[in-house]
This record gives structure tokens, C-alpha cells and sequence, in this order.
């Protein structure tokens, strides 16, 4: 049986949320801000590597049996992570509601903070590569870039439920839980 998924309906914005003139409000292209974020992600690793290479630094001292096993173990969890967040989000479910259910209920953009999680750490262990290590903050940066315009077109389209499942739910980074634990006794406290 599905999990149940909760989902909020647009609404329509208030005349003070309008875009600018010359600007449309519209439904938020299905796939994002992604190709911009991976596209900058790209120019961003090629630039490393290139920057690596012309001041030959060392590579990070580890073995290439070592790299090799850590680049499977970062793709078998990206690969992971986007099944989920892609299996969580039905597909009757995409472009028409806010999904606040799955990873959606620990982050607001669980495909990007997995790409940019494991990716980041693939890239750095099958380069080796200290400048690529170095440019993994700059990765982070461009996400929360390219994922400002996704979250206005959102706040634009489903409004006060936007704006409050992102007063709730990080944006890349999840919260740590902290779970009750039972009462020893099994009477909670009055």
C-alpha cells in the first residue's frame, strides 16, 4: 500500500505577490532549476580539475583501490537517495500539488542536497583531487543560487502552504531528529 502523501492545492496569490510587469506567473517548468544547477555544478568541477592539473598539486593520499570503492559507494548512494525522493513524489502527484511526505518531510529539495551530497563526495574521491575537495563549498553555494528562483515560482504558485513547509523544512540539510524514548515506568509525565 502507497504511503500517503499530503499535498497542498494552489492557491491563488495575492495582488501584492504578482510578478513584475513583463514577467508571467505560470506553472514552474517540471524539471526546475536542475539543468542550470548541474550545468553550473559541471563548469564548476571542470574548472577544478583544470586548475588541478596546471598547479599539479598532490592528490589526496589515498590508494586508487581505496578511490575506486568509495566512487561506487557515493553512486550506489546517489543512485539511492534519487529512487527514493523520485518513488516518494507520485506521478499523479508531480506539478499538481506540494509534496511534504518522504524525503520531502526532512528537506525541500531532496534530489539536489542528494546530487550535491554524494555527488560531491564521487567527484572528490575519483579525482582525488584537493582543489576539487576545495570547490565542494562553492557547489553548495551555487544550489542555494539556482534553488531561489525554483522557490519563488513556488511561494508564487501554492503561497501561504509554501511559505510555511519552508518555515518548517531546511532546505538541503536535514534536521536532526531527536526521537522520545519510551518511559521506563510506561506512564509519560503529568
Amino acid at each position: 500500500m502507497p504511503p500517503e502523501t499530503t499535498h497542498a492545492r494552489a492557491t491563488t496569490p495575492p495582488r501584492a505577490a504578482a510578478p513584475p510587469p513583463g514577467r508571467r506567473a505560470g506553472p514552474i517548468p517540471s524539471f526546475g532549476t536542475g539543468p542550470g544547477l548541474f550545468a553550473s555544478w559541471l563548469l564548476l568541477l571542470l574548472v577544478a580539475l583544470r586548475v588541478q592539473r596546471a598547479l599539479q598539486t598532490p592528490p589526496i593520499p589515498i590508494g586508487h583501490g581505496a578511490s575506486r570503492a568509495l566512487t561506487i559507494l557515493f553512486l550506489m548512494g546517489w543512485v539511492f537517495g534519487i529512487f527514493w525522493a523520485i518513488l516518494s513524489l507520485p506521478s499523479s502527484a508531480r506539478g499538481q500539488g506540494l509534496v511534504m511526505t518522504g524525503p520531502f518531510a526532512r528537506v525541500r529539495h531532496p534530489l539536489y542536497a542528494v546530487s550535491l551530497f554524494f555527488l560531491g563526495l564521487l567527484t572528490i574521491a575519483s579525482s582525488r583531487s584537493w582543489i576539487v575537495a576545495a570547490a565542494w563549498p562553492l557547489s553548495y553555494a551555487l544550489a542555494v543560487f539556482w534553488v531561489r528562483f525554483e522557490e519563488k515560482g513556488l511561494e508564487v504558485r501554492f503561497g501561504d502552504a509554501w511559505r510555511a513547509y519552508a518555515r518548517q523544512t531546511p532546505r538541503f540539510l536535514p534536521r536532526p531528529r531527536l526521537r522520545s524514548r519510551p518511559y521506563r515506568s510506561g506512564h509519560a509525565p503529568r
